[in-house]
């Protein structure tokens, strides 16, 4: 049995999620209920997947790193005026419902038990974006420039001390010898050096990209990659209620959620994950 931590990129797993569920889940509105269930589908997956014969390994902490939102006072006006104004008017970061998300996600993650969060700062530099989607429609002529609006933008924000705090808390488990495993929940080639020293320590690392392709530079650095599938994930954490859409043209769908599959197994996983290291306050 391994002592296991796990340290998830909190910028990259909301951006996988929502990737996720843009292709799968359109009309879904996340909570941040929800998100903690996907987080804990995440480390439960690691504590508990295992090859033959291998013991399950214990949980000795969850990491999760992130930046708080934009402060009600940093207001930036959008790209474009709204018709009939002038002048644009001011994004508004307390109402704004990825901030707000955020923000709940944060506070509920202050409160989970084995959870350790670590926050970075913001940059002073913010610019608007166009979103990735809307620049391959644009590419693609699907889409005008005439068409677009303030939707069709995010606010670009840099975020400082994160990594730094990544690779602090990685030096600091191998050097201690704290735990025989790290799992890295990230797509991020910048914790190769760490990687390298935690392995270098005798510390087995495993890289989850939750289904992203990474560099050769990350994936060669690692003693493996491993990761769950995050529409079966995600379907689990809105407790099997709501299906993919499209679902009858993914291939696996209706093997997954047949009748007659065994589910005693997974069941009593996700109990574990969702329960035993919840706070109960």
């Amino acid at each position: 049995m391994k002592k296991v931590a796990v340290l998830v990129d909190g910028g990259f797993f909301i951006s996988r999620v929502l990737f996720t569920a843009r292709k799968y889940y359109k009309n879904h509105n996340f909570t941040s209920d929800q998100l903690i269930k996907i987080y804990w589908n995440i480390v439960n997956f690691h504590c508990t997947y295992k090859q033959r014969d291998e013991m399950e390994d214990t949980l000795y902490r969850v990491y999760f790193y992130d930046c708080p939102p934009l402060l009600p006072t940093d207001q930036k006006k959008y790209p474009f005026p709204e018709s009939g104004n002038s002048t644009p008017k001011s994004f508004n970061p307390k109402t704004h419902p990825p901030y707000v998300l955020r923000r709940e996600l944060h506070t509920a993650l202050g409160q989970t038990r084995k959870t350790a969060l670590r926050l970075g700062k913001l940059g002073k530099e913010t610019e608007w974006q166009l979103k990735s989607d809307v620049l391959k429609s644009l590419i693609k002529r699907e889409k005008t420039w005439d068409e677009i609006t303030n939707d069709d933008f995010f606010l670009d924000v840099k975020q400082k001390g994160v990594d730094t705090k990544i690779g602090l808390d990685i030096s600091t488990l191998a050097y201690e010898k704290l735990v025989d495993k790290i799992v890295l929940v990230t797509g991020d080639s910048d914790f190769v050096p760490a990687a390298k020293l935690a392995r270098m320590k005798g510390i087995e690392v495993v890289l989850d990209t939750l289904g992203f392709k990474v560099s050769d530079d990350l994936s060669l650095h690692v003693d493996g990659s491993h990761t769950n599938n995050m529409v079966k994930m995600i379907y689990r954490a809105l407790e099997c209620k709501v299906s993919p859409d499209n679902a009858e043209s993914i291939p696996w769908w209706s093997e997954y959620i047949a009748p007659d599959r065994p589910r005693n197994k997974q069941n009593k996983r996700q109990k574990h994950a969702n329960g035993n290291y919840r706070s109960m306050n």
